[in-house]
């Protein structure tokens, strides 16, 4: 009863075929969960039911975790330690808080982004518009005024946040005159406010 035929007869082991099965459900979901609520939820839609074992521990770095046990409906639940490492408590747990934290920084680098834009737009007004004066004070900052400029922009996002800024702030340093136009010209058509009549169009 344990075995099945596949289509060219040849046996095939229905506990390992169900174990493969979960498995390749819970990495999947584990690619993009990035909360402990959502994770049982995602493994619902997918037909696996998440169940805690009722004595079965781990301990991993002084923590104590319920032995998790993924149920199917083909047969009786299948503890995470017939299906390997990652999908035991303590893995799965770090997994999430590894999106979580990725979510996060990609969330800080899009309000950076509008941050950090929103001052370039203002940069070029106080320049009247001009690709060619600003890029002459962007090329006049020092390391000093480059690492202040970053940390006040980006410190409301810590860390990711300031280095996000910096990295945008140098790229457009090393930018030509040409290629800052392009990016004016880019902030101007998003509605930002680049300093000049935008109905007179704007030039180097």
């Amino acid at each position: 009863m344990g075995y099945r035929l596949d289509q060219h007869g040849n046996p095939i082991n229905i506990l390992e075929e169900r174990k493969e099965a979960i498995k390749s459900a819970v990495l999947h979901v584990l690619t993009t969960c990035s909360s402990d609520q959502s994770f049982p939820e995602e493994l619902l839609k997918k037909g696996i039911t998440l169940k805690l074992s009722k004595e079965d521990r781990e301990i991993v770095d002084k923590k104590i975790y319920r032995v998790l046990r993924y149920e199917d409906g083909k047969g009786k639940s299948i503890s995470a330690r017939e299906l390997g490492p990652e999908f035991m408590a303590s893995s799965v747990s770090k997994k999430i808080k590894e999106n979580a934290q990725v979510a996060q920084d990609r969330e800080s680098i899009a309000k950076s982004k509008i941050i950090y834009e929103t001052d370039m737009a203002k940069n070029f007004a106080g320049h009247k518009g001009s690709a060619t004066a600003f890029s002459k004070y962007l090329k006049s900052l020092q390391p000093d005024d480059i690492e202040e400029i970053s940390k006040r922009l980006g410190q409301e996002y810590g860390k990711i946040g300031v280095e996000y800024i910096q990295h945008r702030l140098q790229a457009d340093i090393n930018k030509s005159d040409i290629q800052l136009a392009g990016g004016r010209d880019k902030l101007r058509r998003e509605g930002y406010d680049v300093g000049k009549d935008r109905n007179k169009g704007l030039k180097m």
